[in-house]
């Protein structure tokens, strides 16, 4: 008996110190995953980080970014660790998904990225590799992302980041499978298959897709390689394209050569600037609302019970930015609610009538505007910890 007494409490501390250095150091934790496919006859190994203070930021919802190639684990790594020191806005809004590929002999990554061919003979498409591109796009999208989004907190936006081959795979899963909402494609290989990558982007309507996209695409200097030499011209043929054809106002479109660097050590720097200039595009995108509604229904628990709340924000609906005029409903002695049509995204604050008395909310990110972009959720509950004018309940 005394035995289990002491182990009871020795168990008891145990929990009582994780969940004190869990509060104290909070950090990103990844997951392992061995996912079974109906597409495919082996387990896909998946990696899935969420990030620090995931596990109390229950009123935020997190953009997903999908990274390919994982099975050498730096890309996973350097998706993970450029946000903060690129721009700390972005530093926790993503939950990052590291897709790996098999290294065996009878299957690789190039049976993964690559398509059935269309122009070459299959015993002479890229070393008698058969093509399972296909295959991997709808384990991702019927399996992987309905995984991804029902076991964590999703903005249901997606961004894909690929290299070399990886990169050819999400442009062709762009152009064939509208898989991602945006795109970071990193020497992509565009030559295979009687340059298929380039001639499906230049015969693409891109006037199909009406929301906000993002699509970036560099190179060093592959063609200086024996044996790939061709991948220059092709290149050059898409990019031509691109100038001489101006893309849709909702595409951001983003060209960049590495001539200093290598097909591998480009990497690091295309990924910099990529991102970079993805987080200024959506920025940008915060001003462009959906021509939708969605029913919301927010509710906020204050520190005070004599505290009156007012809700205000980036559209009509929330008062056009107007910390005074739009008062929510008292529900009971610290709840107040309002239910509210918006146009996502959604940036909102609170205040308790000015913004002198904005308040600092302990289960989403604070000192940024809180966010309502997830059209699968409609109910939002938002813990307001204190006030800017030092108000709280302490």
């Amino acid at each position: 008996m005394k035995k289990f007494i002491l182990l009871l409490l020795c168990f008891m501390a145990f929990i009582g110190i994780n969940a004190q250095d869990n509060t104290l150091y909070p950090t990103a934790s990844d997951t392992t995953l061995m996912m079974k496919s109906k597409y495919f006859n082996f387990e896909r190994k998946v990696f899935i980080r969420i990030p620090a203070g995931y596990q109390f930021y229950d009123a935020q919802n997190f953009d997903v970014i999908y990274v390919f190639d994982t099975q050498d684990k730096p890309y996973f790594d350097m998706v993970n660790g450029l946000p903060p020191f690129t721009n700390m806005n972005y530093a926790c809004r993503f939950i990052v998904v590291g897709i790996c590929s098999p290294a065996s002999f009878k299957y690789s990554r190039q049976n993964d990225f690559l398509p059935v061919p269309k122009t070459v003979a299959r015993d002479k498409f890229y070393g008698g590799r058969n093509g399972h591109a296909d295959s991997l796009c709808m384990f991702i999208q019927k399996e992987l992302m309905p995984y991804v989004n029902s076991h964590y907190r999703t903005t249901g936006h997606t961004l894909a980041v690929g290299h070399s081959l990886g990169a050819s795979f999400i442009l062709e899963a762009m152009v064939n499978h509208e898989l991602f909402n945006d795109y970071i494609a990193v020497s992509p290989n565009l030559t295979y298959d009687s340059d298929r990558v380039a001639e499906e982007l230049m015969k693409y309507d891109y006037s199909k897709v009406t929301d906000s996209r993002f699509l970036f695409i560099s190179n060093s200097t592959e063609e200086k390689s024996q044996g790939w030499e061709n991948w220059k011209p092709a290149r050059e043929k898409l990019y031509k394209f691109y100038q001489d054809h101006a893309l849709p106002a909702n595409y951001t479109y983003k060209q960049k050569s590495y001539p200093d660097y290598d097909h591998m050590s480009c990497f690091p720097s295309a990924l910099r600037d990529g991102m970079t200039s993805y987080f200024s595009f959506r920025d940008s995108s915060d001003n462009v609302l959906s021509k939708n509604t969605y029913n919301v229904h927010i509710e906020v628990t204050t520190p005070n019970a004599a505290d009156e709340v007012y809700i205000t924000g980036n559209q009509k609906a929330l008062g056009d930015w107007d910390p005074g005029k739009i008062k929510m409903k008292h529900v009971s002695g610290t709840v107040r609610s309002i239910d509210v049509q918006l146009h996502y995204p959604a940036l909102l604050k609170l205040t308790r009538g000015s913004w002198a008395t904005e308040g600092f909310t302990s289960n989403a990110l604070s000192g940024c505007n809180l966010r309502i972009e997830s059209p699968a959720r409609h109910e939002y509950k938002f813990v307001i910890d204190s006030w800017s004018d030092g108000s709280s309940n302490k």
